[in-house]
């Protein structure tokens, strides 16, 4: 059996979800030949720090280490899924920063979407998109609710002619030619397109092609909607940012899929 050729970094939290992105992420490395990596993502906390002499003056708040009682629950969620692991320490510079410098170094990276308890757990609330942009690397995105298997029976592809498309399609290949059916929504016109059927077959890919083209107000949800029709084990898309002064500022079709998100989601910037 030859070592693993692919790196698959997952990120590493408190929560219960945890658990299952691990045993999730244990299937999917087994399925792109990748070695499987886990960091933590918990964020440093801030406490007030008083100013001597100074009533009634609002604390300035003071950044300190990552809870270690956090990073506790964390290990012993990594043990509870029983699930091997290269496990990475963040070092100096913890939280999501640390994720995404590590992140430039992975092939695939494996996120969960945002919950409502996120903050209590010390992870960002904006984790999913902050790897997304910061490092540029394809990632797959658990949705919080449901039983969830590395099973890739069926899968939609969000086709546009866009470099984000691209690279979301090409991440998603090895699924794709073991999938039983594949399915490309997209603009009539960017389907038409000879040289997209031409590199999927050389990729052994035969899909379905599909004319869609939803309003931009509801294109994430319609998208997500589409996918269930066609009982979709995954989405594959590209992830759209736009704004100068908060590159974080995502397109309405990538928000609206992040908010309703009922399927795992492979997504590139």
């Amino acid at each position: 059996m030859t070592n693993p050729t692919h790196t698959l970094l997952l990120a590493l939290d408190a929560s219960p979800r945890c658990v299952q992105r691990l045993r999730f992420g244990r299937a999917l490395a087994t399925l792109l030949d990748a070695d499987l990596c886990g960091m933590p993502v918990l964020e440093p906390r801030f406490e007030p720090l008083p100013l001597p002499g100074c009533d009634g003056v609002p604390a300035v708040p003071l950044l300190y280490e990552v809870d270690p009682e956090q990073l506790r629950r964390v290990r012993g969620q990594v043990e509870r899924a029983g699930v091997p692991l290269r496990w990475i320490e963040p070092g100096p510079e913890p939280g999501s920063a640390a994720f995404v410098r590590q992140a430039l170094c992975a092939d695939w990276l494996l996120l969960g979407q945002h919950a409502a308890d996120a903050a209590m757990h010390d992870v960002r609330a904006d984790l999913v998109e902050t790897a997304l942009i910061g490092s540029g690397r394809p990632a797959f995105v658990l949705p919080c609710g449901g039983t969830l298997e590395a099973v890739f029976e069926t899968i939609v592809v969000g086709w546009k002619a866009t470099r984000e498309a691209a690279r979301a399609l090409a991440a998603a290949l090895p699924l794709l030619r073991a999938a039983k059916w594949v399915h490309v929504l997209g603009p009539a016109s960017d389907l038409e397109a000879e040289a997209l059927r031409a590199h999927l077959r050389r990729h052994g890919v035969e899909p379905r092609f599909e004319a869609f083209e939803p309003a931009p107000a509801l294109a994430g949800e319609l998208l997500l909607a589409r996918a269930g029709q066609l009982g979709a084990d995954l989405l594959v898309m590209g992830c759209y940012g736009h704004g100068r002064l908060r590159e974080l500022a995502l397109g309405g079709a990538t928000r609206g899929v992040l908010r309703a998100m009922t399927l795992p989601v492979l997504m590139a910037h």
